[in-house]
Formats: C-alpha cells, structure tokens, sequence
C-alpha cells in the first residue's frame, strides 16, 4: 500500500475518531446487551480513539493499518512480527517505556524521524499519562 493511500486511510479513521469524541458515534444499546459476558476490559481513555482509528488492541495479536498496541510495553519498536514497519521505526533501536512513549507520543516525527504515523502528536501531558496507563493495562 502506497504512503499515500495509507495517509488518507488514516485520516479518514481519525475524522471518525474525533467524531466519536465528541459524542457523534455512540455504540447502540442492543449491540451492548447482545456481547457475551467476559472479564471487563480497563476503559480507555478519551483520546485513546485517535489510537484506535489505526492501532488495534485484541488479544489476538492481529495488525490493522497500525501495529496492535496490547504488550506494547518493553517491546523493542519496530519489532512486532506481521506488521511492516518503515525502516525508519525498525532502525530506530527504541524499547516501548513510559518515557519513550511519551517522547514518541507527544511528536512522533521528531522521536522517529521518517516513520510513516500520520499523526501529529499529542501535546498534554495528561492525556499522554492516561493513554500510557491504560496501553501497560494491556498484557
């Protein structure tokens, strides 16, 4: 898939992302009440729908048009089999911490220059917290 198309991809699904934030996608009652009854997963935080519109979090391990995020936490970037990475990320000798998710969150392309992450960051530092806690939930 070409740079571009996948840049429009994206943009596409952070368009609904922010949609969904501000309260313009709202899941209907009948699909809740029709999920099977599992251990309940950690909420995500608000800004983690950006994340999401690319990077999945099933405990399959499954990739979309972002690597899955659970186990993120110590895993070496770049590394997660069945994902195409760009050269930039696989060379980038970076191990998920909180400190470098924080650096590669708050501006992806100044932590990874010439990674392909359509996403210009996110500069609180709050907010930043919140998603970093809620991804070392996800084991």
């Amino acid at each position: 898939m070409s740079k571009s198309k996948l840049t429009a991809q994206c943009a596409a699904a952070l368009i609904m992302s922010l949609a969904s934030l501000a309260g313009g996608a709202d899941q209907p009652a009948s699909v809740a009440a029709t999920a099977p009854a599992k251990a309940t997963p950690p909420e995500p935080p608000p800004h983690f729908a950006l994340c999401s519109a690319c990077h999945p979090i099933s405990a399959d391990g499954a990739n979309a048009m972002g690597p899955n995020l659970r186990g993120v936490f110590g895993r070496r970037a770049g590394a997660l089999s069945g994902f195409a990475y760009s050269a930039a990320m696989r060379k980038s000798e970076l191990q998920w911490t909180r400190e470098t998710l924080h650096a590669y969150l708050r501006n992806p392309a100044a932590t990874v220059p010439g990674n392909m992450m359509a996403y210009g960051g996110l500069s609180d530092a709050a907010d930043r917290d919140l998603i970093i806690d809620y991804l070392e939930q996800l084991k």
